[in-house]
Order: structure tokens, then C-alpha cells, then sequence
């Protein structure tokens, strides 16, 4: 009886360990796939930072090109107002 237990017994130990190995695979394994899932959602995610601060930049050079052209804008419109100004003279001027 005992000869049978420890034949058997070797093989159930040997079975278990395999099996236990097994599962300690799977678990690495699935381990090992979710942590190149989040190194991928981390690339993307600064993929996407990077291009969130391209935006920025661009919007920056937007709003100072409009502040520049604000800027030229209104002094046009100053040179119109003493034209105008002039012209309205003149035209006084030339009715008298």
C-alpha cells in the first residue's frame, strides 16, 4: 500500500507542479498583455499630448498674427478717420 502511495504520489506531486506551472504561465502571460496594452495606451496618449501642444503652438501663432493684424487694422482705420477728417475740411472749405 505504501509502495502504491508513493508511486502514485510522486506522479500526483509531479502533476500538481505542472499544473501550478501552467497556470503561472497563463497568469504571466496575461500579465505580460496587459502591460504592453498600457505601454500602447501610453504611447498613444503622449502621441496625443504631443499633438495637443502642436495645436497650442499653432493657435499661439494664430492669435499673435491676429493681434498683428488688429494692430495694422486700426491703424488704417486711423489714417481713414484723418482722411476723412481732411476731406470733410476740404469739402467745407470748397462751400464756403
Amino acid at each position: 500500500m505504501f509502495a502504491t502511495i508513493k508511486k502514485w504520489g510522486v506522479w500526483l506531486l509531479v502533476l500538481l507542479l505542472v499544473t501550478e506551472t501552467v497556470f503561472l504561465v497563463a497568469k504571466v502571460h496575461q500579465y505580460d498583455r496587459a502591460l504592453q496594452q498600457a505601454i500602447e495606451a501610453r504611447q498613444r496618449a503622449e502621441e496625443a499630448l504631443a499633438m495637443i501642444r502642436a495645436i497650442e503652438t499653432q493657435l499661439q501663432h494664430i492669435r499673435d498674427e491676429t493681434k498683428r493684424l488688429d494692430e495694422k487694422q486700426a491703424e488704417i482705420d486711423s489714417r481713414v478717420r484723418e482722411r476723412d477728417k481732411k476731406l470733410q475740411e476740404l469739402e467745407r472749405r470748397v462751400k464756403k
